[in-house]
Order: structure tokens, then sequence, then C-alpha cells
């Protein structure tokens, strides 16, 4: 989304009080990118995830070099997410940690803001012993904020300091 602000945050998360420290996307959800991930995630066209992963690891690699990527878990397994999550790991020798398991609730897909924080509460488990210090936690669309917020605030609560997201798209 495009700043019109000197402060360097866009109004939705200022206004909506998120736990990770930043959120960045590389497209906006519309157009040609809205139907290649609907292809990836609907239509099973498992290449696509190869393209995706080679547009964010460069983002990935100059905004927080050497970090461990953490992707958001989805209700199905493997979800786009992952498919990404595993590209970018055997194509750019990425370290993915699966920190996170996601249990149950309904699609988020239908929901607003508030009904997704209540949907996914208590719905995201760390999975792991120890958290990473500092991660980036990766997603494929960035609609409201709910799911990277409720899986920022679990890593946090395990002991990351800081949650980097980053998506593909971000819905406007």
């Amino acid at each position: 989304m495009p700043l019109v602000s000197e402060r360097g945050t866009c109004l939705r998360c200022r206004q909506a009080g998120f736990a990770f420290s930043s959120h960045r996307s590389v497209y906006a959800y519309t157009g040609a990118v809205r139907r290649l991930i609907a292809s990836l995630k609907f239509e099973n066209r498992r290449r696509l995830s190869a393209f995706f992963a080679d547009v964010l690891a460069p983002r990935i690699r100059e905004a927080h070099p050497g970090m461990p990527v953490v992707p958001v878990p989805g209700r199905k397994f493997p979800d786009a997410v992952e498919l990404i999550a595993r590209e970018l790991q055997r194509r750019h020798g990425m370290t993915v940690l699966r920190l996170l398991e996601r249990s149950g609730g309904r699609a988020q897909k239908t929901l607003d803001l508030g009904q997704r924080r209540q949907n996914l509460k208590g719905r995201i488990r760390f999975v792991s012993r120890q958290a990473p210090a500092e991660l980036v936690l990766m997603d494929d669309v960035f609609t409201t904020g709910a799911t990277v917020d409720a899986c920022s605030r679990t890593l946090l609560d395990a002991g990351c300091r800081a949650v980097w997201a980053v998506s593909i798209a971000m819905e406007e």
C-alpha cells in the first residue's frame, strides 16, 4: 500500500495495533497477481510456488539478511504458503522454520478483522522448543492482517523479540 504519511506506517497498521514490527507486500492483490495466487491456491498449479519464491527471496534477503523464514500455517497441508516456503529453501537456500501450527476454525475469506481475530483465538500454536530472536513471517495474501497478527503474537509469546512480516500481495 502506498504510504500517504511521513510516519512510515500505513493507516491500517496504525489503527489496528498489530504485534508484528512491520509488514511489506510485493504486489497489490489485484488483476494478474490475484489470478496467479488463486491458481496456486485453488487450482493446484504448484509451479507457481517457484515463481513466487523467486519474487520473494531477493526482497527478504535485502530487508532481512540471514533471518529465518517462518511460513504462516494453513488450514490444510501443504498449502500455498508451505509450497512457497519449500521453494525458498530448495531454490534459494533460505532457512525455513516451521514453528507454528493451526488447528480448526472457519475459513477467513468472508470474515472482517474482528471476526478473523475471534476465529483465530487459540488456534495458532508454537510447536518448537525455542524461538529465534528475529524472524520473517511469510504469508501469501495480507487481507486484514488478523492471521499475521495472531501468528506474530504467538511467536512473541514464545520468546521472539521481533517479527517482520512479508507477503506476496496485500488487499487494498
